[in-house]
């Protein structure tokens, strides 16, 4: 971001500021000379790209530029520099580079005031490399699948992935596993050898029973090993877990029964109150989405992340339940399988806009956001655009991407 973003602005008002020298020399009679315009050209754009470097490394926040509000600033003040600093009808080169390089320093400061003053937790959001499943300190947060609806093996989507929603806590237990849906994404959970006869425990909270949170399940080898042991969690209308399960993975929709494999299973259906799962505290939240939808609020340790995927905006007491459940929360993952053009079309469907996601997570006042349910046709540079539009006001905002770690 650094380099499409300060590069071009720093030539860009650096051949500003170097035209408004040579109408002042000119205006007093004085000769520019035209190798100065090189020196400053490579002297402010080396500044202004050693300062990008420094704050990218720094803060997450810094590789998002707030374009023209910033690009008014330097251009104001590449016009004060110029009037101010002209000596004799031109500027010295040496002193063009310093006094912009103290202007970019104060924007790196200022940048970094506000992205503070926006956390409403000092507990750090990182992310870690994937695959490390050392001593969890808090609460850390695997996304195996962040597609909407259905599978897509497009080659364009590849980078945030095209498996459906699958989204892992990691336990302080390395023999269990706590994992938010079950789409295809649950394929690359982390799992023993086959021939390891040591069981999992694996605990699957489920958001509801359409099969893009549900399809992966049959293709999550662990189901069919009688040393594992499930325990499915979720809310069914009109019907209890157990029933919804089997009812979608049996035959003729499905070669085998699922509930009927080898593995140990139970089923929990929630009446709404609080329980607790390997010291973490889990809360459903009513939502809503076609035949309904259950979100979670997961905290340990006074670290709270809330999930509500497949949470269509709208609903006023089902908006309400969702902003109270995450407020303060240090992560919110939220459905923003629309942008506003498509949702003229899509409204009811049981998804929303990135826009009503982001006013979700700041009536709640959360730490970070990251949207899922990705619309199956929204390809990697489609939605990087979006990201960058929204993260040049909002650098907390971002979207999950499948093999995303992210420990708070």
């Amino acid at each position: 971001a650094w380099i499409y973003s300060h590069l071009p602005l720093a030539i860009a008002l650096t051949m500003a500021g170097i035209g408004a020298e040579e109408l002042v020399a000119a205006s007093a009679g004085h000769e520019f000379e035209s190798s100065l315009r090189w020196v400053s050209v490579i002297g402010v754009s080396g500044a202004y790209l050693a300062m990008a470097m420094i704050l990218t490394s720094s803060t997450s926040s810094t590789a998002n530029v707030h374009f023209p509000k910033k690009a008014l600033f330097r251009l104001i003040a590449a016009a004060a520099v110029v009037l101010l600093g002209a000596t004799g009808g031109q500027l010295r080169p040496a002193a063009f580079v310093i006094i912009l390089a103290a202007i970019t320093v104060i924007e790196v400061f200022l940048d970094l005031a506000v992205d503070m003053a926006g956390r409403q937790s000092s507990t750090p959001t990182r992310v870690v490399r994937e695959g490390d499943r050392s001593e969890t300190k808090r609460l850390r947060v695997r996304f195996h699948g962040v597609r909407g609806s259905m599978t897509n093996p497009d080659p364009a989507v590849a980078r945030y992935g095209g498996d459906t929603l699958c989204i892992e806590i990691d336990t302080t237990d390395s023999s269990h596993r706590l994992i938010v849906d079950a789409g295809t994404g649950i394929r690359s959970v982390d799992v023993p050898a086959s021939d390891d006869e040591s069981g999992l425990e694996v605990d699957v909270l489920l958001s509801h029973f359409h099969l893009d949170h549900l399809g992966g399940l049959p293709f999550f080898a662990p189901i069919y090993q009688p040393q594992h042991t499930f325990h499915f969690h979720g809310r069914a209308e009109g019907m209890t877990v157990h029933e919804a399960i089997d009812g979608a993975l049996r035959p003729p929709w499905f070669p085998v029964p699922v509930c009927d494999s080898p593995s140990k299973k139970t089923f929990t259906d929630l009446d709404g109150e609080p329980f607790e799962i390997d010291g973490m505290q889990i809360t459903p939240i009513w939502l809503n989405h076609p035949q309904g939808v259950t979100g979670y609020r997961i905290e340990r340790d006074g670290v709270v992340v809330v999930i509500a995927t497949d949470h269509e905006s709208g609903d006023a007491e089902a908006d309400a339940r969702l902003v109270e459940a995450a407020r303060g929360a240090n992560l919110l993952v939220h459905d923003a399988q629309y942008i506003d053009a498509d949702y003229v079309e899509h409204e009811g469907w049981g998804h929303s806009t990135w826009q009503r996601a982001i006013e979700a997570a700041e009536a709640a006042g959360v730490e970070r956001l990251l949207t899922v349910s990705h619309d199956i046709h929204r390809t990697d540079t489609e939605l990087d655009a979006i990201v960058a539009k929204v993260q040049a006001e909002r650098p907390w905002v971002d979207a999950a991407r499948s093999g995303l770690v992210v420990e708070l």
